[in-house]
């Protein structure tokens, strides 16, 4: 029982080290205890409290009207409660993660199409292959013709070697334009058959959502 002493509530076994200075939640839990043996006072012979009515609705678009929580007896749970008493201190981190998962995710997709274009790129490269051994041969040919016009011998290993890097540093250089044009295509052509894929799943969702709404026996 409490007992008012000079303007200041005393409680049993409750200890003051602070005295005026006690913080907040001190004050708040003694007030708590205060209202709980009051409650128990008022219904001492009485049943116990029946437990209420526990409602979880987690859809985005709430499957429960939000009245139903002025029902005496009913405890209803739905994302915007569980967001207000979600810990403030977990958004930076939450955030945090949700960006490295943004990033991993958005590379993975920049492969997943880029691959697209392995086909096409291997090509060029066989093609590429192609050209720098036949412009090899012409060039050691013509090099020969001319060192036999001299009388000098034709070219040594030296001089194919160098004649064959300036041909594939060339060629290749060339070939990297060609490449990222295929790349870019192929990885357009990928998002483009992506986009009509999910709108064609999107089409078919509203139709049988349609057909649901139309058909009587299947409302709720």
């Amino acid at each position: 029982m409490a007992g008012n002493f000079g303007g200041s509530t005393a409680l049993p076994g409750l200890v003051t080290e602070n005295g005026p200075e006690a913080s907040l939640g001190h004050v708040l839990d003694a007030a708590a205890l205060v209202r709980a043996r009051e409650r128990a006072a008022d219904r001492a012979g009485d049943e116990p409290e029946p437990r209420p009515l526990v409602i979880l609705d987690l859809a985005l678009h709430r499957d429960v009207d939000p009245s139903v929580a002025d029902v005496e007896g009913v405890l209803l749970f739905d994302l915007a409660t569980l967001k207000a008493h979600a810990p403030a201190v977990a958004h930076d981190v939450v955030a945090q993660a949700q960006r490295i998962v943004d990033t991993a995710a958005r590379r993975f997709e920049e492969t997943r199409l880029g691959r697209e274009a392995d086909a096409a790129v291997i090509a060029l490269l066989d093609e590429a292959e192609v050209r720098v051994v036949a412009e090899i041969a012409d060039s050691v040919a013509r090099l020969t013709a001319e060192l036999a016009a001299h009388g000098e011998p034709g070219p040594d290993e030296a001089d194919v070697d160098a004649i064959a890097r300036e041909v594939r540093k060339r060629v290749h250089a060339e070939l990297h334009d060609k490449i990222v044009g295929v790349r870019a295509k192929a990885t357009a052509a990928a998002r483009a058959a992506e986009a009509a894929l999910v709108q064609g799943a999107e089409a078919l969702t509203m139709e049988a959502s349609a057909h649901r709404d139309a058909d009587p026996s299947r409302r709720r």
